[in-house]
């Protein structure tokens, strides 16, 4: 018998905004920089900024959230820092909660897809604000049964990058022999 429990995201993740931009400067990575900003783009160069007071870095077991996307990030490893800008909110899960499993409940499942929908805020470009974010219901398998959705939906998603990788190499292959003529 699996026992499930259905729980308010709040009470099992805390959430916090990502940093607002007034208080950092751009920066293009000459020495003295501090922090790294996060983008879910892996392919985009990296941005740097500095800051006058300490940011709230992004830990590595914390989960980032695209307010207007409405999508969930692992938090990248990075060789400095890491900060969200307030685009993000910064999620960080108890023990109550896998990591890879509340990326795969909120960004694949139909009930958290039901719930973004009626939550959404905005006319063409829609954003979720923290608010009703907090007011999520998820329905929690055991702590052993989450490991294993998540560890193989994170297995996924990186074969799913790997074949992704390989057919824009072999694109590039192809093309590279066919312009040789």
């Amino acid at each position: 018998m699996v026992l499930i429990e259905t729980r308010r995201l709040a009470d099992v993740v805390e959430i916090r905004s990502g940093e607002p931009t007034h208080r950092i400067n751009a920066n293009s990575g000459d020495a003295g920089v501090k922090y790294q900003v996060f983008t879910p783009d892996t392919n985009a160069k990296p941005q740097f900024i500095e800051a006058e007071e300490g940011l709230r870095v992004v830990l590595p077991n914390e989960l980032i959230f695209a307010t207007i996307p409405k999508k969930l990030y692992r938090a990248p490893v990075t060789d400095r820092p890491l900060v969200a800008s307030t685009n993000y909110m910064v999620l960080t899960p108890s023990a109550k909660v896998d990591p890879d499993f509340l990326t795969w409940w909120f960004n694949e499942s139909h009930d958290a897809q039901h719930q973004k929908d009626l939550s959404e805020q905005g006319t063409s470009l829609t954003r979720l604000s923290m608010g009703p974010l907090k007011q999520f219901m998820i329905k929690l398998p055991s702590i052993e049964d989450q490991r294993k959705i998540g560890k193989f939906y994170r297995s996924s998603l990186r074969t799913q990058a790997l074949l992704t990788r390989k057919m824009e190499l072999l694109k590039q292959y192809t093309n590279g022999v066919l312009n040789q003529r």
